[in-house]
């Protein structure tokens, strides 16, 4: 009975570590097991010890402010105004951006400024 392959993927190994390879196909022979179901259970034995990732705290804990991107440039700022456009959009405009868009005066698309 062959089983159907739900993912193809490949992947590249530097010339230095092919012998890992090797060494894990000699191991998938001995046991019996293709090559791909080897790979799959180093893969979930990694992410059993890794996930979900980076152990520590953001520094947002610690009082530091988050960096968050204007959405009118796209620059990134520690401070930026959250605003509500005529749209009913709300996003976060950098102060310049901010000035610019009131500079508009009866064209200003900023329905108001929200906490």
């Amino acid at each position: 009975m062959r089983r159907s392959l739900s993912r193809i993927c490949s992947f590249s190994i530097h010339e230095d570590k092919v012998t890992i390879l090797d060494r894990l196909q000699k191991l998938a022979d001995q046991e019996k097991e293709s090559l791909s179901h080897m790979i799959v259970v180093s893969i979930e034995e990694y992410l059993k010890k890794h996930e979900p990732g980076n152990p520590q705290k953001p520094l947002v804990v610690f009082g530091a402010k988050p960096i968050l991107t204007c959405w009118k440039c796209g620059g990134r700022f520690a401070h930026v105004i959250h605003v509500e456009f005529i749209s009913g959009l709300s996003a976060y405009l950098c102060p310049t951006c901010l000035e610019k868009e009131k500079a508009k005066g009866p064209y200003c698309t900023i329905k108001k400024v929200l906490k």
